[in-house]
């Protein structure tokens, strides 16, 4: 599996290995590292990321976050200038970190999907949640 960002990519490998590169500033910023290659350097060619367990299921791209379904739940990283990433304290997440607090206790997280600033999910009972940029109604 293979996700492309606005300019950066995330591949999926056979042994579950996630391999990420490209750009790692967001346009709105590009005198700070925002992180959605799941690191701190500024540009990068491939690298596997550490720190996301569990078996992979499903990623995506935004223009500058990233998000990675797994067995074990959601992980993100990246901008979180309008809340895309979901982390109410902080600006950017270098690392990716999972996400917690997605329809309470016992919500599994069945898809992902990123927006340029903005994230859905689809949970395994059918709901639909969303979060970030509001500029155009995108969370509903």
């Amino acid at each position: 599996m293979v996700r492309a960002g606005m300019q950066h990519y995330m591949l999926l490998t056979e042994s579950n290995e996630i391999i990420t590169w490209g750009v790692n500033m967001s346009p709105l910023d590009s005198e700070k590292v925002s992180g959605h290659l799941g690191h701190s350097s500024e540009v990068a060619p491939p690298k596997i990321i550490k720190g996301i367990s569990g078996r992979v299921m499903w990623m995506d791209c935004g223009v500058a976050h990233s998000a990675v379904l797994t067995s074990d739940g959601l992980f993100m990283a990246g901008s979180n200038n309008y809340g895309q990433v979901g982390a109410v304290e902080k600006q950017c997440l270098t690392v990716f970190t999972l996400t917690r607090g997605i329809g309470g206790q016992g919500t599994l997280v069945a898809r992902v999907a990123c927006g340029a600033w903005h994230t859905a999910v689809t949970t395994t009972s059918g709901q639909v949640y969303t979060w970030g940029a509001n500029h155009f109604g995108q969370p509903g």
